[in-house]
């Protein structure tokens, strides 16, 4: 609504003053000046009034009969629709806001794609609204929203819907270890159940934060338990959100840790590489040689754990040299993770 109360009075009494808008020129009404020169009166501005009139300053001009023109400026300003997050899980509570909805009671939300209207928001004193919206649930795309005031202003936007995500660094590892987790799109703060897809067996649960993101779960933050009993294999493992019901699912080799000397022999004080996976969990590992130094003392070399992987030694090389007092014939060595789990083998 534009008000315009005239404080300066001067008008003729009686007189009939036009009121007219600058872009697109028209004429919003007219009045009647009283007694004692003024006037004032509200006069509706919405789409229906000012059509494709752009949100700027604009000059408000008022046309007497007879005592001739003056001009105000006024600052059009449009309805807002802003929804709090803009990208998320599909069915996601979110929050529907914005100002600008002067002289209106109620706003009507509706789903454009499908012509649905999916909920009725109060517009507050302020001309405001703030309110938890439902978003409609799709597989995923883009969800057009528009608000339509019960006085016929409108406003709209739009919603990203993205699938709910599991993904697990590395995709492969031993039993009996935590395995990273991330992903998102998920329920904020919802409980999350993961199985074994195939066998139908569920193996850990978890929770999502306030961004709808895979949280930490325990001291190894956020992680799925591969069970001890668990035997080498593929297996497709499904993460559900308890309160949603969305689903993701992710591909995992369980695999035994190893350990390998390339070559698998060597002459003393020969350079030989050395590497090894399936050591989820670990940020390194020690590498025991199965003979001690002329001093008796265990030789050990340490390697770090690539965190993508489980490996050591396969992204960046890793090299020990075989000790000089190495008696001939085959020597059992041992790899042992600082967090957890062993390997063993033989170097001729």
């Amino acid at each position: 609504s534009l008000a315009l109360p005239d404080d300066s009075c001067e008008w003729s009494p009686g007189e009939t003053v036009e009121i007219w808008w600058d872009v697109p020129e028209l004429q919003l009404g007219d009045l009647t000046v009283n007694e004692n020169g003024c006037f004032e009166s509200v006069f509706r501005l919405d789409s229906e009034v000012i059509g494709a009139s752009s949100a700027s300053a604009h000059q408000v001009e008022a046309r007497g009969s007879t005592s001739g023109t003056s001009t105000r400026e006024f600052e059009q300003v449009n309805p807002q629709l802003i929804l709090l997050p803009m990208q998320g899980a599909p069915g996601r509570v979110v929050t529907a806001q914005g100002c600008n909805w002067d002289g209106a009671d109620t706003v009507e939300i509706s789903w454009v794609e499908e012509a649905q209207v999916i909920d009725t928001l109060s517009v507050n004193g302020s001309g405001c609204i703030d309110s938890p919206l439902k978003m409609p649930r799709i597989k995923s795309g883009l969800v057009t929203l528009e608000a339509e005031s019960n006085n016929a202003l409108n406003s709209a936007a739009a919603y990203q819907v993205f699938v709910p995500a599991l993904e697990l660094t590395p995709p492969e590892g031993p039993a009996d270890t935590h395995v990273p987790a991330g992903g998102c799109n998920w329920f904020p703060g919802e409980v999350i159940e993961y199985k074994f897809a195939l066998e139908n067996q569920v193996i850990d649960t978890g929770g999502t934060n306030g961004l709808g993101c895979l949280a930490p779960n325990s001291a190894d933050g956020s992680t799925v338990f591969i069970p001890a009993e668990t035997p080498a294999g593929e297996y497709v493992i499904q993460a559900t959100g308890l309160t949603s019901g969305l689903r993701a699912k992710t591909d995992f080799e369980v695999v035994e840790r190893s350990l390998e000397f390339d070559p698998p022999e060597g002459l003393p004080g020969e350079t030989v590489a050395v590497q090894g996976c399936g050591w989820v969990g670990n940020a390194s590992v020690d590498i025991e040689w199965g003979y001690p130094d002329t001093n008796n003392q265990t030789i050990v070399w340490n390697a770090v754990v690539d965190v993508q992987n489980g490996c050591f030694g396969v992204t960046a090389p890793f090299e020990i040299e075989i000790p000089p007092n190495s008696i001939t014939g085959p020597l059992l060595q041992t790899a042992t993770g600082d967090e957890a789990g062993t390997a063993t083998a033989e170097f001729m």
